[in-house]
C-alpha cells in the first residue's frame, strides 16, 4: 500500500510546488489550506505523513499537530515554517510530538530525504510497537507462576527469536554483571560483536558517572534490588563514543537463574538535538551581549587611538614617553580588532550567494596561508577532488572559513609540520567535503567538547571566536563541521556542504 502524506499551507503555490515534486514517488497525496482541513483530512483517511505550515487560518499548524497526534500518535508530522522560532520549535518537538522541521525556503532534496526518513521511521516504529507489546504482555502472563512462566518461556524461544532480532529496540540480557544476550540492534548500536560483548562486564561498557546507579541494578543480589522501569544511561560504544539509551530493565531468568531483561531505545539523536538546542539560545543571548559590548566600546578606543596617533607626531616627546604611546596604539587596535570578531559573531553579515567553485576557494585560501610562513619548514599536500560540483554559498565567506581553519593547523604545527587538504565528494553524493589535517600535537580529549564554544582558547593572545564564526558560517549554508583527533596526536577538520542542486 502507497504511503499517503497531507500537505497543508495556506499558500496555493507552495502546495502545488510540493505536490508536482512528491507526485513522481507513488504517494497518495492529501492537501489542505488550513489547520482545520487537515485535521478533517486525517479523521477520514489514513495519512502516515502531515506536513504542516506552523502558521496558517483558523487552525495554526501547532494546534493542526496536537489534534493530529490525538486523533492517531503514530502519525508522523514534519513542521515547515518561515521564522525560527528557537523556543516554540523546541516546543513543538519534543513536546507535542514532531518529528522534525524545515525552515524557509527549504531545499527540495532535504525536504524528500526528512519526508522518507519519517515514513520509514513510522514503520519501524509500529514494528517496535508490536515486538514491544507482545514480548510485555507474554511476560505479565508468565509472572503468575514462576514454573509456568520457566516452562512457557522456553517453549516460546524459537517463536520469538525472529521478534527479538528484528525489533527497533536494543535487547539485552545481563546476569551477573556481564552481557549473556544481545540481539541484533544492540551489536549494531554498540559495535561489538556477539563474540567481544559477551566477554566485557556490562558495568565497563557505562559511562563513568552513570556506573554507580547502574550498579546496584545488575549485580548478584537481585530479588533485593528494585527495579526502575525507566532509567536513562550513558552507554559507551567499542570506539568510545557515548550512545544515550533509554532503558526500561525487568526481572527475569536466564538458564533458570534471575536476570534482567533490559529494552533499550537510541536516544542520542534526542540529545544533541536538545544540547543544539540550548546552544542556539545560549549563543543568541551571547550575541546579544556582544553586541552591546562591541558599541560601547568601540568610540572610546577610537578615542584612545586617535589620541595616541597624534602624540605619537609629536618629535619633542621623550622615547620612554614614544614607547608608551606605540604600546597604547596597538593595544587599542588590538581591541578594536576584538570588537570587529565580537560584531562579526554577534551580527553574522548577509550571505552573498552565488554559484562557488570549492576547489578554487581552498587553492586560494592555501596561497594566502603560504605568505605567513617558511615554506622551508612546512609541508602542503593537496588531494582536490576531480568534477567537484558545485555549491551555492558565499565564496568570501566560505574563503574566511578555509583560511582560518589553516591557520590553526599552521599554528597547531608551530609553523614546522605537514598539512593535508582534500576535497572530495560525499558519499551521499548531495554533499561536498573539505578536510584540512595536521599533523601537530591534537587537542587535549577534555577541550574537544568545547572547541566551538565562543571565547574558548588555548592560543596565547587569542579571542576564542575564530571557530565560533566559521561553526556559524558554515551553519548558515546548512553545512556541518566536526574535529577529529588521533590517539597519537594530529587534528582533522572536516567541513561538509551540500551541493548545488543545479550543477550537481
Amino acid at each position: 500500500m502507497n504511503e499517503s502524506i497531507l500537505i497543508a499551507d495556506d499558500e496555493e503555490a507552495i502546495r502545488k510546488l510540493l505536490v508536482r515534486y512528491l507526485q513522481n514517488d507513488g504517494y497518495k497525496l492529501f492537501t489542505a489550506s488550513n489547520g482545520r482541513e487537515a485535521v478533517n483530512i486525517v479523521k477520514n483517511n489514513r495519512v502516515d505523513l502531515a506536513v504542516l505550515d506552523m502558521v496558517m487560518p483558523e487552525i495554526d499548524g501547532v494546534e493542526a499537530l496536537k489534534q493530529i497526534k490525538a486523533l492517531d500518535s503514530t502519525i508522523e508530522v514534519l513542521m515547515v515554517t518561515g521564522k525560527a522560532n528557537v523556543h516554540l520549535l523546541k516546543t513543538v518537538l519534543f513536546e507535542y510530538g514532531a518529528y522534525d522541521y524545515l525552515l524557509k525556503p527549504f531545499d527540495m532534496v532535504e525536504l524528500q530525504l526528512t519526508i522518507q526518513r519519517a515514513l520509514h521511521l513510522r514503520k519501524l516504529a509500529q514494528k517496535s510497537s508490536y515486538a514491544m507489546e507482545e514480548l510485555k504482555n507474554r511476560i505479565a502472563e508468565l509472572e503468575n507462576d514462576f514454573k509456568e512462566k520457566t516452562f512457557r518461556l522456553r517453549e516460546s524461544q524459537i517463536k520469538y527469536k525472529n521478534i527479538v532480532e528484528n525489533s527497533t529496540d536494543a535487547i539485552v540480557v545481563i546476569q551477573d554483571g556481564y552481557v549473556k544476550f544481545a540481539n541484533r540492534i544492540a551489536l549494531e548500536l554498540s559495535g561489538y560483536s556477539q563474540e567481544e560483548i559477551l566477554t566485557i562486564p556490562f558495568p565497563e561498557m557505562i559511562h563513568p558517572e552513570d556506573r554507580a546507579e547502574a550498579k546496584e541494578r545488575y549485580d548478584r543480589r537481585l530479588e533485593d534490588v528494585e527495579l526502575s522501569s525507566d532509567n536513562i544511561l550513558r552507554v559507551l560504544k567499542k570506539d568510545g563514543t557515548v550512545l544515550w539509551v533509554e532503558n526500561q530493565a525487568v526481572r527475569n531468568l536466564w538458564q533458570d537463574q534471575p536476570a534482567t531483561l533490559n529494552f533499550m531505545r537510541d536516544l542520542t539523536r534526542r540529545k544533541k538535538n536538545e544540547e543544539a538546542m540550548a546552544r542556539s539560545e545560549k549563543l543568541v543571548s551571547l550575541g546579544q551581549l556582544s553586541a552591546g559590548l562591541a558599541h560601547e566600546l568601540r568610540n572610546p578606543l577610537a578615542v584612545i587611538s586617535s589620541c595616541s596617533q597624534f602624540c605619537l607626531e609629536n618629535k619633542e616627546l621623550e622615547l620612554l614617553v614614544k614607547e608608551n604611546f606605540q604600546v597604547i596604539l596597538r593595544s587599542s587596535r588590538r581591541a578594536s580588532n576584538l570588537i570587529s570578531e565580537l560584531l562579526a559573531f554577534a551580527r553574522p553579515d548577509r550571505l552573498e550567494w552565488r554559484e562557488v567553485d570549492l576547489n578554487e576557494v581552498v587553492a586560494k585560501m592555501l596561497r594566502m596561508a603560504e605568505l605567513g610562513v617558511n615554506i622551508s619548514h612546512m609541508t602542503f599536500l593537496t588531494r582536490f577532488g576531480t568534477g567537484l560540483p558545485q555549491i551555492h554559498g558565499d565564496e568570501d565567506k566560505l574563503g574566511q572559513v578555509i583560511l582560518n581553519l589553516l591557520q590553526n593547523a599552521i599554528q597547531a604545527c608551530a609553523g614546522k609540520g605537514e598539512i593535508v587538504l582534500e576535497t572530495r565528494l560525499s558519499a551521499l553524493k548531495n554533499m561536498v567535503e573539505v578536510h584540512i589535517a595536521d599533523n601537530g600535537p591534537g587537542i587535549p580529549e577534555d577541550y574537544r567538547p568545547r572547541v566551538f564554544d565562543p571565547f574558548f582558547t588555548t592560543k596565547d593572545g587569542g579571542t576564542g571566536l575564530g571557530l565560533s564564526i566559521c561553526h556559524t558560517i558554515v551553519g548558515q549554508h546548512q553545512g556541518s563541521i566536526s574535529i577529529e583527533c588521533g590517539d597519537k596526536g594530529g587534528t582533522r577538520v572536516s567541513v561538509t556542504l551540500p551541493v548545488n542542486q543545479n550543477s550537481a
